[in-house]
């Protein structure tokens, strides 16, 4: 038996807003054509790094002298306060279809 769950990420500040409704809107199409469950952070959270300060404190470009994620990145990479403020509750509670 496989679980699959699609993770549609965060508001990406990085990105353009228009491109990312439109894939947005074909990735769940896709997701809902094949019963794939989807675990949306993009809209079930307030993760939107084209707020800067969100950007800043929920995102990394680069690892830190201890080796894990910092802040302060570019609105793409989600940091691990990130993660686990956002992602792992929306993938915690993602209806997983068996296959």
């Amino acid at each position: 038996m496989r679980e699959l769950v699609y993770t549609a990420v965060h508001k990406l500040g990085s990105r353009d807003n228009d491109v990312q409704e439109k894939f947005r809107a074909i990735e769940l199409a896709i997701c809902r054509k094949y019963g794939v469950a989807v675990a949306d952070v993009y809209g079930q959270t307030d993760l939107d790094t084209n707020d800067v300060n969100k950007k800043n404190d929920y995102t990394f470009d680069s690892l830190g002298a201890n080796g894990l994620p910092g802040n302060n990145g570019s609105g793409t990479h989600p940091n691990l306060k990130a993660i686990e403020e956002f992602y792992v509750p929306v993938v915690t509670e993602a209806s997983i279809p068996k296959f």
